[in-house]
């Protein structure tokens, strides 16, 4: 599976959006059939942008309310992440956030 801008959360919200969890769901449930049918599944990828600028913390729960709560048995297989600019947060200038850094 790959998975691409996953990890949006509106402003001010502190939970998982709904339209990422139906997404996780609907993951959820393919690889439960692919399972039952006798199917293994390698890893997921992510292509970035799987956090946003302060949603995960550094020891805080965040990243057990975002991923394994809501992605269950997919966090048995590895996942492959490559981290986009969004990953980063507001605090790397370096970070090519319209929001951050505004095109001219």
């Amino acid at each position: 599976m790959v998975l691409g801008d996953w990890g949006a959360v509106p402003s001010g919200q502190g939970t998982i959006p709904a339209v990422q969890k139906k997404v996780a769901g609907m993951m959820v449930d393919y690889y439960n059939k692919a399972k039952a049918a006798g199917r293994n599944l390698l890893f997921v990828a992510t292509v970035g942008d799987n956090f946003y600028w302060t949603r995960l913390k550094r020891g805080s729960s965040s990243f057990a309310d975002v991923w394994q709560a809501n992605y269950g048995p997919l966090t048995s297989v590895p996942w492959l992440v490559a981290a986009g600019n969004h990953d980063f947060g507001d605090s790397d200038d370096y970070a090519i956030c319209p929001a951050r850094r505004p095109t001219r």
